[in-house]
Formats: structure tokens, C-alpha cells, sequence
């Protein structure tokens, strides 16, 4: 990505990228469970692209449910409070990077099945940060 005055016609922008593109599709998560899948094919697909075994990725997944968890009410009635505690939770990979770190890695790589994944956390996460806004 380059800064927008550095920026030619032909390059990436947020606007063509696939992110954006993914994001505009994307329903946030109406259930505990869509939010849970999301999040569990995200990991899935990070640790794969990232050289950590499923093993580690299935535990990090196990400490932010566990985290979520935690927070009952919000699983039923509050989703978007469950998708930012999960999106700032302090809890590292065994790479050292929190959900946050990978999240905005990912979109800025802009590249993969992944990215769907990421839009569908995004959408969940923007229900709470950017209600009547548009990206």
C-alpha cells in the first residue's frame, strides 16, 4: 500500500481491494456460533500461512472462546460487545501477535481465502465501532 499522493491510478487501493470487496458482501454474525466459525476458519487459515501449528492455533482459539465465555449475556443479546472483546482481547499466538495484530495484517496482505473470514470478524467488529457508517 502506498500513501494516496504516491499512489498511481493502476495500484491497490482500499477501494479495489479484496478486502473491501469481501467486506461489502459479508453478513455480521447474527449468532454465537457464525461468530465462533469465523473466527475458528480465520485462525485456521492464519496459522497455515504463518508456519504455526494447527495444534497452537486450535489452543489460542480455545483461550478467546474461553475468554468470550466469560461474558454470557453478550454470546445471546450483545454479539458486537463479544466480537471487539475478542478483537482486543491481550491473548498472543505462540508467534506473540493478539487477534488485533493478525486482523490488520491480514487485511493489509489483501490476499486468500482468508480475507473472507476476516470481513465476516470486520463486519462483527464495525456493528459496535461504525453503526450507520459505511467503509
Amino acid at each position: 500500500w502506498k500513501c494516496l499522493s504516491e499512489a498511481g491510478e493502476g495500484d491497490n487501493t482500499f477501494q479495489k481491494s479484496l478486502f473491501k470487496q469481501e467486506y461489502d458482501k459479508a453478513i455480521a454474525p447474527a449468532y454465537q456460533d457464525q461468530l465462533f466459525c469465523a473466527l475458528r476458519l480465520f485462525i485456521t487459515e492464519y496459522v497455515k500461512t504463518a508456519g504455526i501449528s494447527a495444534a497452537e492455533g486450535d489452543e489460542f482459539l480455545r483461550r478467546l472462546q474461553k475468554e468470550a465465555m466469560k461474558h454470557p449475556d453478550e454470546l445471546l443479546t450483545e454479539l458486537q460487545h463479544t466480537a471487539q472483546r475478542l478483537w482486543t482481547s491481550d491473548l498472543k499466538l505462540s508467534n506473540g501477535r493478539p487477534l488485533y495484530s493478525i486482523l490488520n495484517e491480514v487485511i493489509r496482505k489483501d490476499e486468500g481465502v482468508i480475507v473472507t473470514h476476516a470481513a465476516v470478524l470486520a463486519r462483527a467488529i464495525n456493528e459496535l465501532c461504525v453503526a450507520g457508517r459505511h467503509l
